[in-house]
């Protein structure tokens, strides 16, 4: 990897959050210098605060969108990695190689994204959200690996959770969905159109990023090409190729385009 490329990357991002923190310091400062008033002083103070917050998830969601919009997880395990090395609080160590571990699934190394995850992140130190994308980053990994046993623990663990008196009903939900998703993925795995087809509906209605829309496309094509839908199959494996960029899904789509063509003649 370019480290170089992914430390200029790192250094924009940190250099952009202080910019604007000073801007809200210096901000906050005038207007407490000329009103003179210590509670509109406050005010500013707590509005800069929230104001910094926000800004800073916009800067970092343009890093984001490496993986979400540009389906780049090459240059996304780049930049998180040396946010990981930057960064000094213990729990953003954590949501970091979360992100890595990420990154390597969608490079296709599903392997090494479940030995980072358990060398690197304890799941005891997570919160209920990010248990909810830990469990949906280790079905995606066992079922790239095509391993339904592994699916079925993951599955039980999750019914577990999801029953667990421990968390608010939203967690519980999430839990409830990852449990649905894990089930979609068994079905897959074994061919089960039906089944496979019903885990689908975990995407129906939702709001889809480019990396999404890709990872479904794939699925759908696989249903599709299971029932005999050569066209609609085709379509959307070229739909994966062409927009899929360094996603391992482009590579399996550009395979079973091979196949069709090689039946067809």
């Amino acid at each position: 990897m370019d480290q170089k490329k992914y430390k200029r990357m790192l250094n924009a991002y940190v250099m952009k959050q202080l910019f604007f923190g000073v801007l809200y310091v210096c901000a906050m400062g005038v207007v407490a210098f000329y009103l003179q008033n210590v509670f509109i002083a406050l005010a500013v103070l707590i509005l800069c605060v929230i104001m910094s917050t926000k800004i800073r998830r916009i800067i970092l969601s343009k890093y984001k969108n490496l993986l979400e919009e540009d389906c780049n997880p090459a240059d996304y395990l780049g930049f998180y990695g040396e946010f990981e090395k930057f960064t000094k609080s213990y729990y953003g160590k954590i949501i970091c190689r979360l992100e890595i571990a990420k990154a390597l699934y969608y490079m296709g190394d599903s392997a090494q994204a479940l030995r980072y995850l358990a060398a690197r992140v304890p799941e005891h130190s997570l919160l209920p959200q990010e248990l909810i994308l830990y469990y949906n980053l280790v079905i995606n990994c066992y079922f790239h690996r095509g391993d339904c046993e592994s699916l079925e623990i993951a599955k039980r663990k999750i019914s577990e959770l999801a029953r667990s008196g421990n968390y608010p009903v939203n967690v519980k939900a999430g839990f409830d969905a990852m449990r649905e998703f894990a089930e979609g993925a068994i079905a897959f795995i074994k061919k089960d159109a039906v089944g496979a087809m019903e885990g689908q509906q975990f995407f129906e209605n939702a709001k889809l990023s480019k990396l999404q829309s890709v990872c479904n496309s794939y699925r759908m094509a696989c249903i599709h090409l299971w029932k005999g839908e050569i066209e609609e199959a085709k379509q959307l494996f070229n739909y994966v190729k062409n927009c899929g960029n360094g996603l391992y899904h482009v590579k399996l789509a550009e395979e079973k385009l091979k196949e069709i063509s090689d039946n067809a003649n």
